[in-house]
C-alpha cells in the first residue's frame, strides 16, 4: 500500500502545534494563551479558572510560598535564640541532643526520624525544628558532644603521673568506652561521616577535624615520652605506630557489638596486649595471667 509522503515543513509545523498546546493552553496563534507550566493542562474557559486567575500566582506556588516563608521564620527564630543563649533555651535543646542520641541509639540513625525524637522528647514534630534545623544537625551535634568529652579525659590521663604504657592502655579504653556507650553513633560517624568531614568547611565540620587531630596528638604525644623512656621501640616511626593503633581502634565498628562478645575491658586489654606485645610468644613479650585472658 502505497503512503502518502508528508512534506516535511508541515511535520516540523505539527511538531510545533503539539508542543505549543502542551505549553500554553488557549488558542496559540491568537494571542490568547497563557504560559502553563508547570500548572498541567487543561481546555475550556471554567478549567482554566479553576487552575489560574489572571495577575495571580498558581495555588500551588502560593502554598509552597507561605510555607517557604513560615520555614524562614522559624530558622530565623532558631538563630537568634542561639545566638542569645538563654539559659531555658541551651538547657532544652540540649536535652534535646540527649534524647536524640537515645533515640539513635535505639533505632539507629538511618531508621530514626525527628518524629520518633519528638514523640520521646514530648512534643510534636513541628516545635523541634526552634531547636534545630535537621536530623544530621542533630546527629552532628551528639557527635560534637561524644568528642569534647573523649579529649577533656584524654587531655587529664597524659596530664597524669602514670608512665607511657598506662596512660596508652586509659586512652584506648577511653576511646572504646565511648564507642560502646554512644552505639552506634561514633561508628555512624566514622563509616558515613568521618571520610567526608575533612572536605567540608562549615564550623561544625572544622571544630570535628580539630578536635579529632588533638584526640591523636595525644596518642602520638603518649608514643613519643613511651620510645624516651625505654618503654616503646625507638626503631619504628611513631606517626606510622600510632595510625596502626588509630586503624586498630576505628576498625572495630566492622565487628564489634556492646554486649554480645567482649566487654569494653576485655577489648582494651586485648587490643594492647596485641599492639603492645605482639601475638607471638617471643621472649620478653607480658603474658596475661589465666584471670587477665579475655574469653574467646
Amino acid at each position: 500500500m502505497h503512503r502518502e509522503q508528508v512534506p516535511v515543513d508541515l511535520k516540523m509545523d505539527r511538531r510545533r502545534r503539539m508542543v505549543t498546546s502542551c505549553v500554553y493552553r488557549g488558542s496559540p496563534g491568537r494571542g490568547g494563551g497563557r504560559p502553563l507550566w508547570p500548572m498541567p493542562p487543561a481546555s475550556g474557559d471554567e478549567a482554566r479558572a479553576s487552575f489560574h486567575r489572571p495577575g495571580q500566582p498558581p495555588r500551588f506556588a502560593q502554598t509552597g510560598r507561605r510555607l517557604m516563608s513560615e520555614a524562614s521564620r522559624i530558622g530565623l527564630r532558631r538563630k537568634t535564640a542561639q545566638a542569645e543563649g538563654g539559659v531555658e533555651y541551651t538547657a532544652k535543646r540540649q536535652r534535646l541532643i540527649r534524647t536524640a542520641a537515645l533515640v539513635f541509639r535505639e533505632k539507629g540513625y538511618t531508621s530514626a526520624t525527628l518524629s520518633d525524637v519528638a514523640a520521646e522528647f514530648g512534643t510534636d514534630r513541628a516545635s523541634l525544628y526552634y531547636y534545630v534545623g535537621s536530623k544530621e544537625e542533630l546527629f552532628q551535634e551528639c557527635i560534637q558532644g561524644i568528642l569534647d568529652d573523649n579529649l577533656a579525659r584524654g587531655v587529664g590521663i597524659v596530664a597524669g603521673d602514670l608512665g607511657s604504657r598506662q596512660k596508652l592502655e586509659q586512652l584506648v579504653e577511653v576511646v572504646m568506652a565511648s564507642y560502646a556507650a554512644n552505639y552506634p553513633l561514633m561508628y555512624v560517624y566514622i563509616q558515613e561521616d568521618m571520610s567526608q568531614v575533612t572536605s567540608q568547611t562549615t564550623a561544625w565540620a572544622t571544630r570535628m577535624v580539630a578536635q579529632t587531630k588533638r584526640m591523636q596528638q595525644l596518642f602520638l604525644d603518649v608514643l613519643r615520652d613511651g620510645v624516651a623512656e625505654g618503654s616503646f621501640r625507638e626503631d619504628l616511626s611513631v606517626k606510622v605506630v600510632g595510625n596502626s593503633l588509630f586503624g586498630m581502634l576505628n576498625w572495630t565498628h566492622r565487628w564489634f557489638v556492646p554486649g554480645k562478645d567482649l566487654d569494653v575491658p576485655e577489648l582494651s586489654k586485648t587490643v594492647m596486649s596485641i599492639f603492645c606485645d605482639g601475638f607471638s610468644k617471643a621472649p620478653g613479650n607480658r603474658n596475661l595471667s589465666r584471670d587477665d585472658q579475655p574469653r574467646s
